[in-house]
């Protein structure tokens, strides 16, 4: 009984610490895939924000050519 109760407690031992690995296995992957997710979010976090501030620059530079043209008009009438 004994040689058997001892091959029962290692296989319990080698299960456990099996286990124990592949959930740490886990862990880490599970890990580098969040940390992976969140850069790609920053990421478009960052070109959304870059896109928004580009439209906003064309439509400044087009109110600003709108201002001119409407000026170049009022300065043109008025010359005549």
């Amino acid at each position: 009984m004994s040689f058997i109760e001892k091959l029962l407690r290692r296989f319990n031992n080698a299960n456990k610490k099996e286990l124990e690995r592949k959930f740490q296995e886990g862990y880490i992957a599970a890990k580098k895939e969040l940390e992976a997710k969140k850069e790609a979010e920053a990421k478009k976090e960052l070109e959304a924000k870059k896109e928004a501030e580009a439209k906003k620059e064309l439509e400044a530079k087009k109110e600003a050519e709108a201002k001119k043209e409407l000026e170049a008009k009022k300065t043109s009438e008025e010359q005549k």
